[in-house]
């Protein structure tokens, strides 16, 4: 996935606030703001990405051209997209494993530190050997009618209680780092709670 709202650079940008003058009113540049619109790569692209993620080596300098005209490069140890014949903005690149809810029913890729840590107390706990237990129909939120993506929102929310309520503390993978304090419920084969 790359993003496509929060450049990390964006050379025109700059050379726009250097020719203009500065005075005591003009604004301080804004630190970068973490993006929330990702855009998938296409399947080919995916797997040149891996391929070329998969065969790096540290002194390796691994780029890949994508998009169907190739007109955009992706520095696979940098994580970055930038465009190849113009100058222009650099955006984040994201090996997306795990995902996590932004606003509203749209998922972002969780940042690969964070994926990484969840994917450790994911081979830990095995929660897909654990068969995911029935909802009880009469209480079942499927059953209603309305917006698919809530319905099954609130199915995980029944499952999280129901997970948390029975299962001790040594069930929970603590985070680390920047996520210190926070820890990962999995209620099911391919979910997990960020609490």
């Amino acid at each position: 996935f790359h993003a496509i709202d929060s450049p990390i650079v964006d050379p025109i940008s700059l050379r726009r606030a250097k020719t203009l003058p500065r005075s005591a009113t003009t604004p301080i540049p804004k630190l970068r703001t973490p993006s929330k619109n990702w855009m998938p790569f296409s399947k080919r692209d995916s797997i040149a990405l891996e391929n070329a993620y998969q065969l790096k080596s540290p002194n390796s300098n691994s780029s890949v051209t994508v998009n169907e005209d190739h007109l955009f490069e992706v520095d696979v140890a940098r994580r970055i997209i930038s465009p190849v014949y113009w100058e222009g903005p650099t955006f984040e690149v994201r090996r997306a494993t795990w995902f996590i809810q932004g606003d509203g029913f749209k998922w972002i890729p969780c940042e690969e530190v964070l994926a990484e840590q969840i994917e450790l107390g994911y081979y830990k706990h095995k929660p897909y050997l654990v068969p995911v237990e029935e909802v009880d129909p009469l209480t079942d939120p499927s059953e209603s009618n309305g917006d698919e993506n809530a319905n099954q929102a609130a199915l995980e929310q029944k499952r999280l209680e129901k997970t948390l309520s029975e299962n001790s503390v040594e069930k929970q993978w603590n985070l680390l780092g920047s996520y210190i304090g926070q820890y990962i419920v999995y209620t099911g084969p391919s979910t997990a709670w960020l609490l």
